[in-house]
């Protein structure tokens, strides 16, 4: 079989697959069916040709229609549902002391699988911290991050004292803010296409979580821990030449917002 194979009996000729293939390796005439190019070797097989085939008469080698379910239009949400749910979304840094079930995270990246990576490279890889002595050990020693994060940034004295004091008396978590869940994304090293998949998997993630009534919030200290920070990063045991290019704390939100907050106008320049 080639790349792909044509039902003639059942292609209606519409020119759809052809007309998504974003490297353009398929050929169509009107009145004729749809062709291979001389590179169709380089589809990345997304399937998108398949995924638009209102007939089903088109067929990648290594992908199945099993592998495409229906979409069923039952389950759209609304203009105005969607916009709630993005708008509404808040980074939730008070978690209540309950475990996060590992099935429920598995739910969550089962359906971020799905969320675009560069030419369908699908990439992204994921690195779960829920064990009680693994989070308690980045804890103790990413207080020390913090503060070295703090002084590079030339952050107020004052404000770092202040830490300093509260982590001293009350044991406060300004690492992982008390989440009894991390999650992280890491690809590649050096590669902006494979960083900009990782983030828009949390991204997706971040989402889709709140519709179980778990909260996050991003966590750029974390990141650049374990990508640099020794303690942390000798923990974490990435693979040699990957990194990490984001992080979410997850837990159930110990408070209930009831409001949207503010945002500053977009910035949108007309050209």
């Amino acid at each position: 079989m080639d790349v792909f194979a044509i039902n003639e009996e059942t292609c209606n000729q519409c020119g759809a697959c052809a007309s998504v293939c974003h490297f353009g390796l398929i050929e169509f005439q009107k009145k004729s069916y749809p062709q291979p190019v001389s590179v169709a070797e380089m589809c990345s097989r997304c399937a998108a040709c398949m995924a638009v085939c209102p007939t089903q008469s088109i067929v990648l080698r290594d992908v199945s229609y099993e592998q495409c379910p229906p979409i069923n239009p039952a389950y759209n949400v609304s203009h105005e549902q969607l916009v709630q749910v993005i708008k509404s979304r808040r980074s939730v840094r008070s978690y209540r002391a309950r475990k996060v079930p590992r099935d429920l995270i598995e739910r969550i990246i089962e359906t971020v699988r799905y969320s675009p990576t560069g030419n369908n490279a699908q990439n992204v890889n994921w690195l779960v911290f829920d064990g009680k002595s693994e989070l308690q050990y980045f804890r103790n020693v990413g207080f020390d991050w913090v503060l070295e994060v703090a002084k590079h940034l030339s952050l107020p004295p004052a404000w770092i004292e202040l830490l300093r004091e509260r982590r001293e008396t009350r044991n406060e978590d300004f690492f992982l803010r008390g989440a009894p869940l991390v999650v992280s994304t890491y690809a590649e090293h050096g590669d902006a296409v494979n960083a900009a998949s990782c983030v828009i998997a949390l991204a997706y993630f971040d989402l889709i979580a709140a519709s179980l009534g778990l909260g996050c919030c991003w966590n750029g200290l974390f990141s650049g821990a374990a990508n640099s920070f020794p303690p942390v990063k000798e923990r974490v045991r990435l693979p040699e030449g990957f990194e990490v290019h984001g992080s979410l704390m997850v837990g159930y939100p110990k408070y209930k917002y009831n409001r949207i907050a503010p945002r500053k106008p977009a910035q949108i320049t007309w050209r």
